[in-house]
């Protein structure tokens, strides 16, 4: 679940339902004028059509393009959270009224970010996932909306511009929520492995993937610069016991960071 604006790409994806919907009550009445075996042949091609139209919505044949951004200077008010990822924010969610998600939803100032550290998959028990969900807010943050976080005792912390690789995708129903970390974050290895960066050398340090949500759009990235030490230090939950994957990936990087941290030998030649 993630934070979607009224008015959004929600309403559009219900508009577009609506012409489908007129397109194929045409296409049955078409049908009924048809013979038996040309009635299925086209049965199956209309529903052929819908579920490729379906999958495009939910970004199925999205590649996520990975691009270098600037972020900040934000406001960060958060949470730290310990479960796993599909209730995770629906949890965090579940902290403010309906009047209060209205008005941070009018706030445009406001960005939905999480702070995800774990990955499922690696650990024992995928319930014991950490992560801080929160709003990154810009200077013009309004003052109803400080109210509401300083209210739930949201954790505050100011954040210096920092640069990412970053990779988005539209949101056009709550579906791209669960499609976008499948898409977008094996993009950014890829990316990772071409610029020759490494975002977890520092063996001592786990950087978290973070997520920001607009509501039109959900995105997806991994700072590179010192920001990335805070965003490091923010989750106060013990590492998770790792299972058979997650150690071969720890001991993988490791060895990384050992050999980014040897020093390079230059040859040289005697002329």
């Amino acid at each position: 679940m993630g934070f979607i604006r009224y008015g959004s790409m929600s309403f559009k994806l219900v508009i577009f339902i609506l012409l489908l919907g007129n397109i194929g009550i045409g296409a049955g009445w078409w049908l009924a004028y048809l013979d038996t075996k040309c009635a299925i042949i086209s049965f199956i091609a209309f529903t052929l059509l819908y579920v490729f139209i379906f999958a495009w919505i939910v970004g199925l044949f999205t590649k996520g393009n990975v691009e270098k951004k600037e972020r900040g200077p934000f406001t960060f008010y958060y949470r730290p959270a310990q479960a796993g990822y599909d209730v995770m924010s629906s949890n965090f969610f579940d902290l403010f009224t309906k009047d209060e998600l209205i008005v941070l939803c009018a706030d445009k100032s406001l960005l939905y970010m999480g702070l995800y550290y774990d990955d499922p998959y690696s650990i024992v028990n995928p319930h014991r996932c950490r992560g801080c969900l929160g709003f990154v807010a810009t200077p013009q943050l309004s003052e109803a909306s400080k109210d509401i976080f300083e209210s739930l005792g949201l954790v505050k912390i100011e954040l210096n511009k920092w640069t990412a690789l970053e990779a988005s995708m539209n949101i056009w129903t709550q579906l791209s929520y669960a499609v976008a970390p499948m898409k977008l974050i094996p993009a950014l290895f890829t990316e990772f492995e071409k610029e020759h960066i490494n975002p977890f050398a520092n063996i001592n340090k786990e950087y978290p993937c973070y997520e920001m949500s607009t509501g039109d759009i959900i995105t997806y990235g991994y700072a590179i610069t010192e920001v990335a030490e805070v965003f490091a230090d923010l989750v106060p939950f013990k590492k998770p016991k790792l299972n058979q994957v997650g150690l071969d990936y720890e001991k993988m990087r490791l060895e990384s960071s050992k050999k980014q941290s040897q020093p390079q030998t230059i040859k040289t030649t005697n002329e």
